[in-house]
């Protein structure tokens, strides 16, 4: 044999194996996949029939057909009904969120209304970023309408994998990263934003000639968000990270722009973004410490489904965040 010739020898193979399933799954219908949604929340052919309103040995067909284009099956018959195997499950997920799509592109067509764009940013995001970024694309993309959820990014990870948001922008913990976002979605990872412990001027902590060491810097009073929040998980590891256990803090303040403005106002520290502290209105009330406890913050990432990619509202968000970050990143 030549060399290269095993490697030629499975490209062909797979080149035709992707060919027949190409052909195969050219024959599919949107009923096919209603159906599959059926049959993994009932396990039942009869109530999959009753529901799509056709007789049971259609339904019968139609599953056949569906398992000869995947090539395997994807239930397992009983006498009581039928049970989804992880093949079915799998498809299932993704197909659920398509059909969610089609039925949003369906009644927007349908209803004549104006082709709308779901987009998620987290809190701090929106305040930073959000106002200019929904500014401009409500210039680029005048023939679509916004619509924006700001939540937390868990909520909002959730929600793009469901197919409830098209798009979000949120500062998401590495794992889901490198996991179930990758499974279904393309994502982009913005410049980092280092983050800081900052203080009011005046503050004891801005004194020091020296950095202060985070022993000295967690016995201050801080505010700081709900334990439940990523920016006080990513407080608490730091002071893993120092050998020191996270204090109690003197204030719970929803919101990381809350706890700015009262660190700013009061003798409390707490932590924020660069971007944040750079983008305060006015004269310098607020400065970062100079300390020895550092913060690892994930980055900013815009995430979208893999099929919503192909919007032009979402190309055109996408065009905008970047270019922004890295103009801020430059300047």
């Amino acid at each position: 044999m030549k060399p290269g010739g095993s490697t030629q020898a499975h490209s062909n193979t797979r080149s035709r194996a992707q060919t027949a399933l190409s052909i195969r799954s050219s024959k599919l219908r949107v009923r096919h996949f209603m159906l599959l949604a059926l049959l993994v929340e009932h396990g039942s052919l009869r109530e999959a029939a009753r529901r799509l309103g056709i007789a049971q040995p259609a339904v019968g067909a139609l599953l056949r057909e569906l398992e000869h284009a995947v090539g395997q099956d994807l239930f397992i018959r009983s006498r009581t009904g039928v049970s989804p195997t992880p093949a079915a499950l799998a498809l299932a997920a993704r197909s659920d969120v398509a059909l969610e799509t089609l039925r949003i592109g369906l009644d927007e067509v349908a209803e004549g209304t104006t082709p709308t764009l779901r987009v998620g940013i987290v809190h701090h995001a929106m305040i930073l970023h959000g106002i200019p970024w929904l500014t401009d694309m409500l210039r680029f993309a005048s023939q679509w309408q916004l619509r924006v959820q700001v939540s937390a990014a868990p909520e909002l990870l959730e929600n793009v994998a469901t197919g409830d948001l098209d798009c979000a922008i949120a500062r998401f913990p590495s794992q889901n990263l490198a996991g179930a976002i990758h499974d279904t979605c393309r994502v982009w990872q913005l410049p980092a934003d280092p983050w800081n412990v900052v203080a009011s001027v005046g503050h004891p902590a801005l004194k020091s000639r020296t950095p202060v060491p985070a022993e000295t810097l967690l016995a201050h009073p801080w505010v700081l968000p709900a334990s439940d929040s990523q920016t006080y998980l990513m407080f608490r590891n730091a002071c893993m990270r120092s050998g020191v256990p996270a204090p109690a803090p003197a204030l719970v303040v929803d919101g990381l722009q809350y706890c700015v403005a009262m660190a700013m106002n009061a003798r409390l520290l707490t932590i924020c973004p660069s971007s944040m502290l750079r983008s305060l209105p006015g004269p310098r009330q607020l400065k970062a410490v100079r300390t020895d406890f550092s913060i690892e913050a994930p980055p900013l990432a815009f995430v979208c489904r893999t099929e919503a990619q192909r919007l032009p509202a979402i190309r055109a968000l996408l065009e905008l965040v970047l270019s922004t970050a890295l103009a801020a990143k430059t300047g």
